[in-house]
């Protein structure tokens, strides 16, 4: 079962596969609950590799929706 969520690129052109709950759009304060609230196109902030990269701990990254999947 693929899970739902977003292709996103960086402002420095790195690009990463977002699954819902590490994606926001910008201004928002809590993570996206599904698809629909950040759309194709979007300006969002993305969790850089879910939080796991111990350098960025939980630091948001802006970034532009590329691509929706579900």
């Amino acid at each position: 079962m693929e899970t739902s969520g977003w292709f996103v690129k960086f402002e420095d052109g790195a690009t990463e596969l977002v699954e819902v709950g590490y994606l926001r759009a910008v201004g928002a304060e809590d993570p996206a609950e599904s698809v629909e609230e950040v759309p194709l196109g979007a300006d969002a902030e993305a969790q850089w590799q879910k939080g796991t990269d111990k350098r960025f701990g939980d630091a948001w990254f802006p970034c532009k929706v590329t691509h929706v999947y579900e």
